[in-house]
């Protein structure tokens, strides 16, 4: 585990040394969500949106967005995103673009089989991540 995250800071490095892109907030951001895992990583194996915004200390949901796009995306693939509607005590997954649809578009998304969810409510809906190749 600690060489992944030790590869991770190297991206992250890369990334804030030769991006005119890469601002220091976003960095700082990054870099916490690693301190945060590597003191935790024995004790942590899901993180939900609620440990994400502690670890990386994210002001809004945007924010949270972009430092889970960049950890699930192609530089880093830290994470693997699951994507979800909470029903009666009861986890449903959905895809990934019926999650985005509904947060871009308002469009009530469907679980994973393309059965619609009844009496959709927003506040159920969410996400959490897996760190690929952990323990």
């Amino acid at each position: 585990m600690l060489s992944l995250l030790a590869e991770q800071r190297r991206k992250i490095n890369d990334i804030s040394s030769g991006s005119l892109l890469a601002n220091g907030e976003k960095i700082a951001m990054y870099n916490s969500l690693i301190d945060y895992i590597e003191l935790n990583y024995s004790s942590i194996e899901i993180y939900t949106p609620a440990t994400l915004r502690k670890a990386t200390h994210c002001k809004n949901d945007d924010d949270l967005y972009q430092v889970v796009q960049y950890f699930s995306g192609g530089y880093s693939k830290l994470f693997d995103v699951k994507y979800c509607y909470y029903q009666e005590r009861q986890q449903l997954e959905i895809r990934k673009e019926e999650f985005l649809s509904y947060i871009e578009m308002k469009i009530e998304p469907v679980d994973k089989d393309g059965v619609q969810i009844e009496d959709f409510d927003p506040d159920n809906l969410s996400f959490y991540c897996v760190i690929k190749n952990g323990k």
